[in-house]
């Protein structure tokens, strides 16, 4: 079993090589300790300034990226042509926020990464019969929208204001 600084640096080297969320079940097995001391670990990477997302699908670690907020409006109906351009362009949508004039902001990560999870995203709403954020400010919204390169980020500008979606502050 490797001490806790060595498992740190083994957990960071993990999750910069891959391209998807690493669930803290796995992490776990490879360390060969609990999923609770992987949550103690992340807990202190972050604290040291490692900017690691946690998901409902794992962790993923968000540095060297490029990445930006967007403010955004549509209607219900335009969500999956908003999340497909955003991921059709080579981005992912890291979460979406609202800022409700008594609740303050509201904050869901979401890990969109492809048409698929778009796919997912949707057909877990309507399962639920969940209605989106957007529902509480009129339609009115936030992405943090990820990418490898600044240019990708640039893309998915254009391209949400080619479709009519991007508001300017």
């Amino acid at each position: 079993m490797l001490d806790k600084n060595a498992r740190k640096k083994g957990i960071l080297e993990i999750l910069k090589k891959e391209d998807r969320p690493v669930k803290g079940e796995d992490l776990a097995q490879i360390f060969q300790v609990t999923r609770q001391v992987i949550v103690q670990d992340i807990a202190i990477l972050r604290a040291e300034d490692h900017v690691i997302v946690s998901t409902n699908r794992g962790y993923y670690l968000n540095e060297a990226r490029s990445q930006r907020v967007f403010k955004v409006y549509h209607k219900a109906d335009d969500i999956a042509l908003e999340l497909n351009a955003i991921v059709d362009s080579g981005a992912w949508v890291q979460d979406v926020i609202v800022h409700h004039e008594v609740y303050g902001e509201i904050k869901k990560d979401l890990d969109i990464r492809s048409r698929r999870d778009v796919k997912y995203f949707l057909e877990k709403m309507k399962r639920d019969k969940s209605q989106p954020l957007g529902v509480l400010t009129g339609g009115i919204h936030y992405h943090t929208v990820v990418a490898d390169y600044e240019e990708i980020i640039d893309e998915v500008e254009l391209r949400l204001k080619e479709l009519g979606f991007l508001l300017e502050d």
